[in-house]
């Protein structure tokens, strides 16, 4: 049975490596089969159906390369323009997670947080001199650094409002700035999510061609 296990963990691993450690510790608790979260939907993975498994996979992947999810990370000083980025994602395809938008009264804060950085592709950190000193922006921050660390590539697109000193964890990122000529500079942040979405996925799945 190891050996079977052992197989498909490979043949899985070559399509969405960052997600092996996981999805072994499960298929040799359960010895049939497990399912995962991967680009927004759930993907079945079965011992014995190794076909239908990696075809689970492969349309997963290709559903986050249609439709990416952003999560808009930011300092309340900062809601406006978070909400004007929003919508205007919203309207080029991109599905965007926006705290105001996915938390109700009475929800959990930290756990629908936790859900929207699980489930999203790729995160901008709206950075301003204000939300600099933020110590709220700071904690979102370190969890997103902690999800690059396990998917294993950067996820993290930085948006200023103005010239500012990144943070020491994305000082030698690429940025787009806000602050002159904002439409051009929205219409290259679209082209950079959508980009960076379909090489991802197209990555992964040339991986087992």
């Amino acid at each position: 049975m190891e050996i079977i296990i052992a197989s498909i963990v490979a043949i899985v691993a070559s399509i969405f490596g960052s997600y092996i450690s996981s999805i072994w510790a499960i298929l040799f608790k359960r010895r049939t089969k497990t399912s995962i979260k991967l680009g927004g939907k759930l993907v079945n993975i079965e011992i014995g159906d190794i076909e239908s498994s990696v075809a689970n996979v492969r349309e997963a992947l290709s559903y986050e390369r249609e439709n990416p999810k952003v999560f808009i990370s930011y300092a309340s000083v900062d809601k406006e323009l978070a909400r004007k980025i929003t919508s205007y994602l919203s309207s080029q395809g991109i599905e965007t997670w926006l705290d105001e938008q996915e938390i109700s009264p009475g929800d959990s804060i930290s756990k629908k947080i936790n859900e929207g950085l699980k489930s999203s592709q790729w995160f901008l950190q709206i950075m301003s001199p204000e939300s600099s000193k933020s110590e709220w922006m700071h904690k979102e921050l370190s969890k997103i650094i902690d999800l690059e660390k396990k998917r294993n590539r950067n996820l993290i697109i930085p948006v200023l409002t103005q010239s500012v000193q990144l943070p020491d964890e994305i000082r030698d990122r690429s940025y787009i700035n806000l602050e002159d000529n904002y439409e051009q500079n929205m219409a290259r942040l679209v082209d950079a999510i959508k980009f960076r979405t379909e090489k991802s996925s197209n990555n992964a799945i040339n991986t087992d061609s």
